[in-house]
């Protein structure tokens, strides 16, 4: 298969997915009762179901001998996904499994408003980042191992918001014969950020407040909709993030950013900039600290033949500082250059190998050599 179709295929696959997250008193079993339920509901209802696995490996070099990074490490994980119809109601799953953290993520249920405009409602996405919103889990679906920083969940050292719970408007329009304009828009309530950085909001909603409220858009053009062709894009968000920290118990965080996906013959570009303004706030809601800093990556993938994708990365974030916010996230890649090979075996799983030199906000710099093997079904 043709490493366009193929990426095209694996956007198509995941273009709608989403997870969901059980009440924390769900106990293991009832966990699994639910998880077997979702794979035998396709027999009552229009629906589709998805197995991703990844099995990573790693090996770290340079590091100094107060990191807290180990110099090894082997990450098996997997992601269920599951989307079904039930009379014009959507229903769409995810549940993420690995060595550290395994839950539900996501929940949506949705209304078509028209043929091209949907609303969902329960937790979703924050679409104000291209990466995180194209690929999300399942290292099948995108063409590196390693993620841009700027693009990482909330669990693994995000520094922006990257779920909502609460209401999600999608749609687009026909501008011309293969051109085409969509937006994405959420509003609802956002992630709290404790001593272990960001957490994924909870799907049901006690003790909320303009504390956690959150907005975010993405719109862009496609210059070629059918075939998911060339694309620009704009993406914006406001969150207001509460904070269980002793020098400030509010952020107030705006992002603005622009990315652009293109091809180039057998060469696809990805490329996105993102400014983001974090004001710190104490109970009163008197301002502690202005952060203002900017993060940006460029990536080049390069079809060598149907079966083998060569790859390379750069990114940065700079206006750093002595950041207030951003102290909080020590596990933050910062900056990274990598480059790697991705090889098809069939049209069901991949493996790919990868080097890179990165630096973390904790002041760790290392360079990093990582294998994996992806696997989804059917």
């Amino acid at each position: 298969m043709n490493p366009k179709a193929q990426s095209i295929q694996k956007r198509s696959f995941y273009r709608f997915f989403v997870t969901l997250q059980p009440p924390r008193d769900c106990c293991k079993y009832r966990r699994l009762l639910f998880v077997f339920l979702l794979y035998t509901l396709p027999s009552l209802v229009t629906a589709q179901g998805l197995i991703f696995i990844d099995f990573i490996a790693l090996e770290r070099t340079g590091l100094e001998p107060t990191s807290d990074l180990a110099n090894s490490d082997f990450i098996p994980q997997a992601t269920l996904f599951y989307s079904g119809e039930i009379k014009g109601i959507k229903l769409l799953a995810e549940y993420l499994a690995n060595d550290v953290k395994s839950q539900f993520g996501r929940l949506q249920v949705g209304f078509a408003l028209s043929p091209s405009h949907n609303i969902w409602l329960g937790r979703t996405d924050n679409p104000a980042n291209y990466w995180r919103d194209q690929y999300h889990h399942g290292g099948w679906l995108q063409p590196t191992i390693t993620r841009p920083g700027i693009a990482e969940f909330e669990v693994a050292g995000g520094i922006i918001p990257s779920h909502t719970t609460g209401i999600m408007l999608e749609g687009g329009s026909a501008l011309l014969n293969n051109q085409n304009f969509g937006y994405i828009i959420t509003a609802g309530y956002g992630p709290q950020l404790d001593q272990d950085g960001l957490q994924v909001p909870d799907l049901s909603l006690p003790n909320r407040g303009t504390h956690n409220a959150s907005y975010a858009f993405r719109s862009f053009y496609k210059f070629d909709a059918a075939a998911h062709g060339n694309e620009i894009g704009f993406t914006g968000s406001l969150s207001h993030i509460a904070a269980e920290q002793r020098t400030f118990t509010e952020v107030e965080q705006w992002l603005a950013g622009a990315y652009i996906n293109w091809h180039i013959g057998d060469l696809t570009i990805i490329s996105e900039f993102a400014e983001l303004d974090s004001d710190t706030m104490d109970d009163a809601g008197n301002e502690i600290a202005d952060d203002h800093f900017h993060n940006a990556y460029i990536q080049g993938v390069y079809a060598l033949t149907t079966q083998w994708n060569i790859y390379a990365r750069t990114e940065d974030t700079s206006g750093i500082g002595d950041s207030t916010y951003l102290v909080n996230f020590p596990k933050f890649v910062r900056k990274r250059n990598m480059a790697g090979i991705n090889y098809n075996l069939t049209r069901n799983q991949t493996i790919k190998l990868e080097i890179d030199r990165s630096e973390r906000l904790s002041g760790d710099t290392y360079n990093q050599l990582t294998f994996q093997w992806s696997f989804v079904y059917p």
